[in-house]
């Protein structure tokens, strides 16, 4: 078993080989250089960043998302033939596990034993699914928050 240092210079050496997809992220949000609060773009965007995969960053919409979600990525292919194909996916969580699979971003997660695999899904639904309320209620509304629930 190769460890992670070594399975990481494998992955680069192949990723340089290959010629990388066309990405073009869209985030939801006006601005393609600054923050969005969203923790499923950020966790989208490090992941392409942390790899070294160029990307481009586009408004978008929920209304344009195939499932009314943001992120979502538009990802154009050549083919043999070279034909150009584009195909949109959307949902952080499935776009970073199709990207897995198809050797595009590293399996960070491909070391791990069974019982650290169930952990680390515990934690992800911790975070992502519980906790994701506390990361987006932003710290100027809370003022206003207390100020209305000491008026009550």
């Amino acid at each position: 078993m190769l460890s992670s240092t070594e399975t990481q210079l494998t992955w680069n050496k192949m990723r340089i080989s290959q010629d990388q997809p066309e990405i073009t992220l869209y985030r939801g949000f006006p601005g393609t250089g600054i923050y969005t609060w969203s923790p499923f773009v950020t966790k989208l965007e490090a992941r392409l960043r942390f790899a070294g995969l160029s990307y481009r960053t586009e408004s978008g919409s929920i209304r344009a998302a195939p499932r009314g979600k943001v992120p979502y990525v538009t990802v154009s292919d050549t083919n043999d033939s070279e034909t150009n194909q584009a195909r949109t996916m959307s949902d952080s969580g499935l776009i970073i596990q199709d990207f897995v699979k198809e050797g595009v971003l590293p399996d960070l997660n491909g070391d791990l034993t069974g019982q650290e695999k169930v952990l680390d899904s515990g934690v992800r639904a911790l975070l992502e699914d519980k906790l994701y309320f506390l990361q987006v209620s932003s710290p100027s509304t809370l003022p206003v928050h207390c100020e209305m629930i000491n008026q009550k």
